[in-house]
This record gives structure tokens, C-alpha cells and sequence, in this order.
């Protein structure tokens, strides 16, 4: 009696910009007119060791990257396998810290966002109407006081995208002003 070979198949959703690295999988192996399928080996780094033995598991990586994939399927008699390229990407969180806002002042801001590596662009919007800064840590010179809505968009290498905006009070520079009744104490003679 010959058994059919079964056509092994699976399906993945990648989650691209999301908080974790978690990526359903989904066994869409055909039997070809065969037995069912009594075993399942999944490889989800090609590195040859089976990960998992369940029919539609997910997986859950350690680091944002492109990785093969490999389902082996058994009807008992038969195998067969196939193997996908999947990029799970990861997101980005923006933030920022920034120094007292004086009037033609500088004014400091350093990026905190997460996670810091694989950063591509930082784009600053100082909401004074002046161009946007870039950078991580840029320097701003405020010319009018008052509230300003600071805007920071950060995007990571996989063009995962994030936006804060935080209020920032621009101080007006303090006059200093001597007064007095008395001339003597002003004048020393």
C-alpha cells in the first residue's frame, strides 16, 4: 500500500511595531488523499534543533531580525517540509527629558526613548514654529516666552514610528531693579 505524501504548509502573522516579539503559527499542510498528520517539528531559527511539537504553536523570539522557519510534517510514512523567511520587528517607545526653558536661553533635550539601539531618525517639532530639530540630544534657543508643545518623533531601523509631545513653560528673563529712599547707601562718599 502506498501512502501519499502530505504537502506541508504553515502561515505566520508578524506584528510589525508591536511590544513583543510573539509570532503565531499556523499548520496549513495538506494531506495529498494521506493519513493525518501524527507529528509536527518546528524549527523556528533553521538552526536544526526542533522547537516545538504542537500542530499551530506560536513562537516568541529575543531579538528584533529575519529568521527561517521550517515545519517537518508526518503522516507516519511520509514527510515533508518547507521553510519561510519571517522579519519580526519591534516597536519603539518615545521619550524625553529637557532642561528649564529660559528665553534665549538653550534649552536641553535628550532623548530616553526605548529601546536605544537601532534608532534611525529623531525629528523635533520645538512648538515655536521654528524648523524641527534632529538628533537625539538637540540644543534649542527659545526667542518668546510662554507654554510651547513639544513634539518628538522617534523611528527605529524596521520604521516602527512613535510621538510624544510634552508641555514646556519658556521663562521670560528676570529684570533686576534696585530702588531706595535713601541716597547714601547707594553712593559711597
Amino acid at each position: 500500500n502506498i501512502v501519499p505524501k502530505p504537502i506541508a504548509d504553515f502561515t505566520f502573522t508578524t506584528n510589525p511595531c508591536s511590544n513583543g516579539l510573539s509570532v503565531p503559527f499556523a499548520d496549513g499542510t495538506t494531506l495529498n488523499g494521506g493519513p493525518a498528520i501524527s507529528n509536527y517539528y518546528w524549527d523556528f531559527d533553521n538552526d536544526g534543533v526542533v522547537d516545538n511539537t504542537t500542530q499551530s504553536p506560536t513562537n516568541t523570539y529575543t531579538t528584533a531580525g529575519t529568521y527561517s522557519a521550517q515545519l517537518l510534517v508526518s503522516n507516519g510514512g511520509c514527510t515533508d517540509s518547507i521553510t519561510k523567511v519571517l522579519t519580526v520587528s519591534q516597536s519603539v517607545v518615545a521619550n524625553f527629558n529637557n532642561t528649564n526653558g529660559c528665553l534665549n536661553g538653550a534649552t536641553n533635550f535628550t532623548s530616553t526613548s526605548t529601546p536605544t539601539l537601532g534608532l534611525a531618525s529623531h525629528v523635533w517639532n520645538f512648538g515655536d514654529g521654528s524648523p524641527n530639530g534632529n538628533g537625539a540630544n538637540p540644543v534649542h534657543t527659545y526667542t518668546t516666552p510662554g507654554v510651547k508643545n513639544v513634539t518628538y518623533t522617534v523611528t527605529n531601523s524596521s520604521g516602527c514610528q512613535s510621538v510624544i509631545t510634552k508641555t514646556l513653560d519658556v521663562f521670560p528673563n528676570p529684570v533686576a531693579a534696585i530702588s531706595g529712599s535713601n541716597p547714601s547707601y547707594l553712593v559711597n562718599t
